[in-house]
């Protein structure tokens, strides 16, 4: 899989720490590109644990099988960067897989590109659209090309998810039992 990840100031790291290290764990990754729509060269997450290097330069959909949106603080800048939207909105109309944690799946449902999807999200009450017709309570869902989950803790199972609806319910386990430390 050659993933595109949005990074924006103050996401949560552990959404994406906890995402990426479940999908690095099943050796189905082959990139990973941390992409920041406002030209920063490095991003530094929510609580500040460490920082990450972005691409600069113009972003080709075609070179990606995915795009990953991390949720966090950075989902208030995320609903209004016209840019980000515009190119999740390519990886839509291109038919690629789309995963969101957290606030992530909110920024998108208010910005109209999980309207007709089922997603799972952080219930945040003082958003105006969050209480959209299809969130629902579920840990991780999936609908489509869109793969969801709820909140922080949520990073690995919906690693976990991603690696079970693209390659199999046998590697999923496999991740699932190296990570979690099960012994045969």
């Amino acid at each position: 899989m050659k993933l595109l990840v949005v990074v924006i100031e103050k996401f949560q790291e552990i959404e994406l720490y906890g995402f990426l290290g479940s999908l690095k764990r099943s050796q189905k990754v082959e990139k990973i590109t941390y992409w920041n729509p406002d030209g920063q060269n490095e991003v530094i997450g929510a609580n500040q644990i460490g920082s990450i290097k972005t691409e600069i330069s113009n972003i080709d959909v075609n070179e990606y099988d995915a795009i990953f949106v991390p949720g966090g603080a950075a989902c208030i800048a995320l609903r209004t960067n016209k840019k980000a939207i515009n190119l999740i909105n390519k990886f839509v109309e291109n038919d690629k897989w789309i995963f969101a944690i957290c606030d992530g799946p909110n920024a998108l449902y208010d910005n109209k590109i999980f309207i007709d999807k089922n997603y799972s999200s952080y219930p945040i009450k003082n958003i105006s659209l969050v209480s959209g017709k299809n969130r629902n309570k579920n840990y991780v869902s999936v609908d489509g090309k869109y793969i969801t989950g709820k909140c922080p803790s949520a990073s690995i199972d919906l690693g976990l998810k991603v690696i079970e609806t693209l390659y199999g319910k046998e590697l999923a386990q496999k991740t699932h039992d190296e990570l979690y430390g099960i012994e045969e």
